[in-house]
């Protein structure tokens, strides 16, 4: 399921948990809030539609993707703002430089497919939110039974100066059952 809105404010669908409907709102909120201010100088950004910018972070987003399950490190972290944020369960970790010293470990220890699924997809102004599902199969390098977790995500791309839709923040949580 693709489906997305297109609007100038969140709503939430009625199978969004509120926690996500929140979180989603105040990251979309808090990086709104720390653009630069609009400039009056003729170089300025071009001004793209809600319709562009979901089109373009959609083929962004599966570069991410595809380069994830490549595993193609240097090009998944060429995708991510400096400053990027990750919030897997129970941790933050902040930095382009710290995420990809801990994929870069990850991806030594495992061989990972990625699936996620874009559920809702909304741009506002150089900001847009995706929130999703994604299926995750992981197999020890070293041998050993894959291991596979399903879960819900949250990711946020912004347009840099240059025009370079950039992933800003992830968080993700499984809804495996604790076993």
């Amino acid at each position: 399921m693709n489906a997305y809105t297109l609007t100038g404010h969140i709503h939430r669908p009625k199978e969004m948990p509120i926690r996500r409907f929140i979180f989603a709102a105040f990251a979309l909120t808090v990086l709104a809030a720390c653009q630069p201010a609009p400039s009056n100088d003729d170089s300025s950004q071009d001004v793209i539609s809600p319709q562009a910018a979901v089109d373009a972070v959609r083929q962004v987003f599966q570069q991410y993707v595809d380069d994830w399950n490549a595993p193609d490190i240097d090009a998944v972290l060429a995708i991510l703002d400096d400053d990027v944020v990750q919030m897997p369960p129970d941790t933050v970790i902040v930095g382009k430089d710290a995420l990809g010293a801990a994929f870069r470990q990850y991806l030594e220890e495992i061989e990972d497919v990625w699936e996620p699924t874009i559920d809702e997809i909304q741009a506002a102004g150089n900001l847009v939110v995706i929130q999703g599902s994604f299926t995750e199969t992981a197999t020890p390098r070293a041998g050993g039974e894959p291991s596979t977790q399903t879960g819900n995500a949250t990711w946020v791309f912004r347009r840099d100066p240059t025009g370079t839709w950039m992933l800003v923040l992830e968080e993700w949580f499984s809804t495996d059952a604790a076993g």
